[in-house]
């Protein structure tokens, strides 16, 4: 019995004595507990570090002095840095922005991507390259078009073109009429709700540099307002010819009208085709050839255009498809017309109609 405090106390020192030195070794082995995000590889960084990233905005990396101002180098740069500065490059290039066209400069890209081309332009010996610089954030597309000086490492800028791509991207051909090449843009030409217009821009590429000979609307389309038909229309280059010197144009249009009534379905009305014949009179003026045309130049900027066609344009320009439908049997097309003529102001072609609609 004597024994049992003894070995009470010898047990109780022994804990102790554990105990401290567990504690002391946890002290000197601790490492702060690491959040799990922090312990991510680096190859993939948390989520909040990538949204606050610098480079998530733009890089500092402009384009480089010492680099050579080939379409090659300048499309490689850019697709390494897609959020670069690029004003000393348009500087040194003597690239400028067409102040009358709704693009960014580009002096920094948002997110940037460059794609090369290689077309004869020029119908002369060796290609040209052109280079497109697509910032879609931004809705610009620029494209620079070079010309080999003399061997691949020296090349010169023909010219630039900036184009609008709000909603679909600008877009590029290379029209061959004649035997000569065309250089054809596509870009947005204005956008809204219930509209839509794209323009057509042909260049002529020379050893001098680019000459837009041409721009027109090449499609559009428009909702209707109130009992108005819809209407939509496309243009398309059917040749381009120089004579003498003198380059003409010809773009056969099409436009169609639909009619949409409340719980059914839109119907087209009728559709029509046209031709516009264009001269370039002097640098950078296009003239309509009303005397080989197939409309005149009220008619195109009313109907191939948007938010210009009016009742009284309607009814005079189409008077002819609108008596059709006035005398023929389709019902649901003369009771569209009918209706829509009660909101058109009293002029011969409205009198005119209701006659026929009346003696029907």
């Amino acid at each position: 019995m004597r024994k049992l405090p003894t070995r009470i106390l010898i047990a109780s020192l022994t804990l102790t004595l554990g105990l401290l030195v567990a504690k002391i070794h946890q002290h000197l082995t601790h490492r702060p507990t690491v959040p799990p995000e922090v312990r991510q590889p680096a190859t993939s960084p948390p989520i909040a570090n990538e949204l606050t990233a610098p480079e998530f905005f733009h890089d500092d990396e402009s384009y480089p002095e010492s680099s050579a101002l080939t379409p090659y180098d300048i499309e490689w740069f850019i697709d390494d840095h897609p959020q670069a500065h690029l004003k000393r490059l348009w500087e040194r290039l003597n690239v400028h922005k067409d102040e009358t066209a709704y693009v960014s400069d580009l002096e920094v890209c948002s997110h940037c991507t460059a794609e090369s081309f290689e077309y004869d332009l020029d119908g002369e010996r060796g290609p040209e390259v052109l280079l497109r610089i697509d910032d879609g954030i931004a809705e610009t597309y620029r494209y620079l078009v070079f010309k080999s000086a003399r061997n691949e490492n020296n090349w010169k800028l023909l010219g630039h073109i900036d184009a609008w791509g709000k909603y679909e991207p600008a877009r590029h051909l290379l029209l061959l009429s004649n035997g000569k090449p065309w250089l054809v843009v596509t870009e947005r030409g204005a956008s809204g709700s219930g509209i839509a217009l794209y323009v057509d821009r042909i260049f002529k590429v020379n050893r001098n540099g680019l000459q837009e000979i041409l721009r027109y609307n090449s499609s559009g389309t428009q909702a209707a307002w109130r009992e108005g038909p819809d209407r939509m229309f496309d243009g398309r280059v059917a040749s381009c010819e120089v004579h003498h010197g003198e380059i003409t144009v010809t773009v056969a249009y099409t436009v169609e009208y639909q009619m949409f009534e409340q719980q059914r379905a839109q119907q087209t009305l009728f559709s029509r085709r046209q031709t516009a014949v264009f001269r370039l009179s002097r640098p950078g003026r296009a003239v309509l050839n009303q005397a080989k045309s197939t409309l005149s130049q009220k008619e195109l900027e009313s109907i191939y255009n948007i938010d210009s066609m009016t009742d009284d344009d309607f009814l005079k320009y189409n008077y002819v498809q609108l008596q059709q439908i006035a005398v023929g049997k389709d019902q649901k097309r003369k009771r569209w017309l009918r209706n829509y003529l009660e909101q058109c102001a009293d002029i011969p072609e409205r009198r005119q109609l209701r006659k026929l609609l009346a003696a029907r």
